[in-house]
């Protein structure tokens, strides 16, 4: 369903809309669970995790998200129910989850980025040159 804030797509492109840092964390969680997927907003730093729960026992339910990020901004777990994202986004802008944070974003070429160093390192642990 789009314009539907529990939609991971939907959610994703309006944190990304508000200048957020947004990666997919996972969305495959068992018929059973709750959970409908997670997100982690400015990766690196901040580091918040979002959780989406949906009640699918009740049609039409208000998901709840649950936000954490290892107790340093949000004590506890918050958990928030509602069909607005500009409450999410404002709970996130209250507790100083700042937008616009380039420090967060990848490279262009992917995750790790050496500019400094030409040296890799492979899963073994061997040294690899930029020219290997």
């Amino acid at each position: 369903m789009k314009n539907n804030i529990s939609t991971l797509s939907y959610f994703v492109k309006r944190l990304k809309d508000n200048e957020y840092v947004v990666w997919k964390v996972f969305n495959k969680f068992g018929d059973h669970d709750p959970r409908k997927w997670t997100v982690m907003v400015n990766p690196g730093e901040e580091s918040v995790y979002i959780t989406c729960y949906i009640n699918t026992d009740e049609i039409g339910s208000i998901p709840v998200f649950e936000i954490h990020d290892g107790t340093s901004v949000f004590r506890n777990y918050a958990k928030i129910q509602t069909r607005s994202m500009e409450v999410i986004i404002k709970t996130l802008l209250k507790r100083g989850i700042q937008q616009d944070s380039k420090a967060f974003r990848l490279p262009e070429e992917g995750i790790n980025n050496y500019e400094d160093d030409n040296r890799r390192q492979s899963i073994t642990g061997k040294e690899k040159t930029s020219q290997s």
